[in-house]
This record gives C-alpha cells, structure tokens and sequence, in this order.
C-alpha cells in the first residue's frame, strides 16, 4: 500500500486506522468484482479519510484555503478536506480519485463506478457492525447502484439538513430501488 506511512502519519486511532485499511479492502474487493482497477480503488479506500483525525479548527483553515464553503456540516469537512490534501500536499491529481475522496460523505450526481465503490465501502466494510450495514452488503455485490440508491436514501431521511448532494444523487439514483 503506496500511501500507508503518510496516511497514518494523519490518522493516529486505532480504531480509525482500522476503519481505513477495511475500507481500502472492500474497494478492492469490490473493484475486482465489477471488473474496475483494483489498485486504484484501494487506494481511493486508503486515502479517502486522511483529513478525519485534523482538529476542525486546522479543517476550518483547509476549507477556506481550498475556497470550499464552511457553511456546510463541519461533520462532512473532512471529506473536502482529504480532497484537498491529496491533491497540494500528495501530489495527486487523478480527478476521480479526489472526487470519489470529496463526495464519499454525500454521494454526487455523477458518480464513476470508483466512486460508488468508495460510497459503499465506507459503509460495509468489515468494522462496521451497525444495522444499516448489514442491509447495504446485500446488495453491494448484487448492484452498485441499487446499493447507492439505499445509502443516498438512508442519508436523505437520516439527516434533517441533508447536504444538496445527497439529495441531488437520490433524484438521480432512487429509480433503482422501483420504488413508487
């Protein structure tokens, strides 16, 4: 894993180290299953939470250095954030892997393959015990974007404020839960 040492140089938690590398292996495995760049989705899944552990204050300084809105939840800063660092401190400047690293919080309206990977993983991977969980792995395998659909919906209903994002990538994908 090319970028281990400076990711968890960022992320000092056991707890969130663990969470990280789950979800670097359920890109991957989710990668090769739909036949996508495995490398490349875990490292996305490696990347995506570099900026978690910064202290908002030091998030607050990202956000506007980035010229990204501070008005949004400052619990979705780090997803911005990480995008940034990536980009100015790492040297990255593959678009969708900053952009799956952007929106893995909220989902977009345009997402790449990656990209809902790195939604899904975030959510299934093998840490995460809670209900909500369980039900996303049956479907991650089965399709992305009924996967998606469940998440974004989930997101839309959970959160008061939903971020225009999620509720954008609900319009777009809810039509694959044939929901009437």
């Amino acid at each position: 894993m090319r970028y281990k040492d400076i990711v968890f140089s960022y992320i000092e938690s056991t707890e969130r180290r663990n969470h990280t590398l789950g979800v670097s292996k359920k890109c991957g495995e989710l990668a090769k299953h739909y036949r996508l760049d495995v490398e490349k989705a875990a490292t996305i899944g490696l990347l995506h939470d570099i900026a978690k552990e910064l202290p908002l204050f030091k998030q607050r300084e990202y956000m506007e250095e980035a010229g990204y809105n501070t008005n949004i939840s400052n619990r979705i800063w780090h997803a911005y954030v990480g995008a940034y660092i990536i980009e100015k401190e790492l040297g990255i400047n593959d678009a969708e892997i900053i952009l799956a690293i952007k929106y893995h919080t909220t989902g977009h309206i345009d997402m790449t393959p990656l990209m809902k990977i790195l939604f899904i993983a975030d959510m299934t991977e093998e840490y995460r015990d809670e209900e909500f969980a369980y039900e996303l792995r049956r479907y991650e395998y089965i399709d992305l974007d009924i996967a998606v659909a469940k998440k974004l919906k989930w997101l839309t209903e959970k959160l008061e404020n939903s971020h225009i994002d999620s509720v954008e990538a609900y319009e777009r994908y809810k039509s694959a839960l044939n929901e009437n």
